[in-house]
């Protein structure tokens, strides 16, 4: 980098102080634009980088490049600013810079870095992936039953200035939208959709955890995307019944349970029978009238039973 001489220096802004203001910004800009500005900030100058911040920024935050204010103090104090202007960024950290109160630009990449230090404000932000656990909370499944509920949900930061600048705390704001999008997707469930039959009514909370959660990471992405952050994941890690009520619950689940375990017993028994007069008949064994209904009947309370049978003879 040339340096100016102090002497050309004091002659050029003499220069620029007889000239109108407009030939003096311009000038101004020709000059320091190459020495002051960070690559990324001469590209939103040169008009590359509108296309690439727009995916990535509001409109209200395209950054707007140094003010010329920082420019002017830029080239007067030359050797101060190119000693303190040079910012460090880590690998997986993303740095925005304000100069005077206005959004100048986003240093994306790692390393070392020229940013003009007068009026400068730095704010760092992580973009590496970040867990946040969402403790036991009390929500209310469809049916209105109360549920104890907890997540772990996977995010980054994608969008620093939206992080930065639109949210004063960015990791309370993605906590308690993370709460509020458990609680709403929760509610549109039940927790357990198995009837007295032990058939299927529908989607629940305990049975498709799969599409219940890509609910709730596509419901809370549109919370947090103004804070520039992307969700990867928002898994359920525990689910139960609210103390108030898990013993009555539990017990409604065991009733399903062994009425389903029943039915299973009763069909096979069934077709044992089937299977064993077919058999019988195919052997030449007659039956009379009403011994096929009552081998049928001796099966089923035989296969059925829970306590061992005791087999009878009628004596006349």
């Amino acid at each position: 980098m040339r340096l100016i001489p102090k002497r050309s220096l004091k002659v050029g802004i003499a220069h620029w102080a007889a000239t109108d203001g407009a030939a003096m910004e311009k000038q101004i800009d020709e000059i320091a634009n190459p020495l002051l500005q960070s690559p990324l900030q001469q590209a939103v100058d040169r008009g590359a980088a509108p296309n690439v911040v727009a995916e990535r920024y509001d409109a209200s935050l395209i950054p707007q490049g140094q003010p010329l204010l920082s420019k002017a103090l830029g080239c007067l104090c030359l050797p101060c600013t190119c000693l303190g202007s040079w910012v460090l960024v880590n690998p997986k950290e993303e740095l925005v810079s304000i100069h005077f109160g206005e959004f100048s630009g986003v240093v994306n990449e790692p390393g070392l870095h020229y940013v003009n230090m007068w009026g400068r404000e730095l704010r760092k932000i992580s973009t590496a992936q970040q867990n946040l656990e969402v403790p036991g909370e009390k929500v209310l499944d469809a049916m209105g039953c109360p549920l104890v509920a907890s997540a772990v949900v996977t995010f980054r930061f994608s969008a620093p200035a939206n992080t930065l600048l639109n949210t004063a705390n960015p990791y309370g704001y993605v906590a308690t939208q993370a709460k509020a999008t458990l609680k709403q997707v929760c509610a549109r469930y039940p927790y357990d959709s198995h009837t007295l039959d032990g058939s299927s009514s529908g989607p629940s909370l305990r049975g498709e955890c799969a599409a219940v959660e890509a609910e709730m990471v596509a419901a809370l992405q549109d919370r947090v995307r103004c804070a520039g952050a992307t969700v990867l994941t928002m898994t359920l890690s525990e689910l139960n019944y609210a103390p108030e009520i898990a013993g009555a619950m539990l017990k409604r689940q065991e009733a399903i349970a062994m009425l389903g375990a029943r039915q299973t017993v009763v069909d096979g028994a069934y077709k044992i029978a089937q299977k064993t007069i077919a058999r019988a008949e195919a052997d030449g064994v007659a039956f009379m009238e009403g011994q096929k209904a009552s081998l049928v009947s001796n099966l089923v309370i035989t296969a059925a039973s829970e306590v061992r049978v005791q087999p009878t003879l009628p004596l006349a």
